[in-house]
C-alpha cells in the first residue's frame, strides 16, 4: 500500500464530525491565544490566566492529544488544515481587537462563555 493510499484510508476512517470539532477547537485555540496575550500585555492577569486555561489549554488538548496518538501509531496526523484553522482564529482575534475599541473585554467574556458551554455539551454528549 502506497503512502497516498494510507492517507486516504486514514482519512476514510476518521469521523467527519470529530474532525470538524477538532478544527473548530484549533481555531478557538489560536483566537484565545491572541486574546490572552493582549490581556496579559495590558496587565489584566486574571483575564490572561483565565483565557490561557479555559481558552487555550482546554480546547487545545483535543488536537494535541490527536497529534500525540498519531505519533505513537507511527504517523503524524497534522495536515495543513490545523495550522490554517489556528491562523484563521488568531487573525480573527487581531482584527476584532484592532477594529473594536471594547472588543478585548467583550470578546473575552463571550469566548469563555462559549467554550464552557461547548465543553459542557461535549461532556453531556459523551456520557
Amino acid at each position: 500500500m502506497g503512502e497516498k493510499e494510507i492517507r486516504g484510508a486514514v482519512r476514510l476512517e476518521e469521523d467527519r464530525p470529530q474532525f470538524l470539532i477538532r478544527l473548530f477547537l484549533t481555531a478557538v485555540t489560536g483566537f484565545n491565544l491572541v486574546l490572552a496575550s493582549a490581556q496579559l500585555l495590558r496587565g489584566n492577569w486574571g483575564w490572561g490566566i483565565t483565557l490561557l486555561v479555559v481558552g487555550v489549554v482546554v480546547p487545545g488538548m483535543i488536537p494535541f492529544l490527536r497529534l500525540i496518538q498519531g505519533y505513537k501509531e507511527g504517523r503524524i496526523p497534522l495536515s495543513w488544515r490545523e495550522p490554517l484553522a489556528f491562523g484563521i482564529g488568531a487573525v480573527d482575534a487581531v482584527a476584532i481587537i484592532n477594529r473594536w475599541r471594547d472588543g478585548l473585554e467583550v470578546t473575552s467574556w463571550v469566548s469563555v462563555f462559549l467554550i464552557s458551554s461547548l465543553l459542557a455539551f461535549l461532556l453531556l454528549a459523551e456520557s
